[in-house]
């Protein structure tokens, strides 16, 4: 990590175009902010955001994963840990 810049990289390995939503959560449920909210080509995508204005500490980023075509969206989350 530099600075106070972080990066989440969550991997994309479906065969197709999806749908991504990142959300970041604080450790109580608390959405602090939307990362990315688009249509991701399949592959690996790196998805950045700047932590400078948050507290160092655990966050959670929540990924929903949707298809275009149908309504089924699979859904992981990644654990983030900001050090300042």
């Amino acid at each position: 990590m530099v600075g106070s810049a972080c990066r989440v990289s969550p991997r994309c390995a479906a065969g197709h175009d999806a749908r991504y939503l990142f959300r970041l959560f604080d450790l109580l449920g608390r959405r602090i902010a939307t990362l990315a909210s688009d249509v991701f080509e399949s592959g690996f995508h790196t998805v950045r955001f700047d932590g400078s204005q948050l507290a160092s500490g655990m966050y959670l980023v929540k990924a929903e994963v949707g298809s275009e075509i149908t309504t089924n969206v699979a859904t992981f989350t990644q654990r983030l840990t900001l050090m300042k």
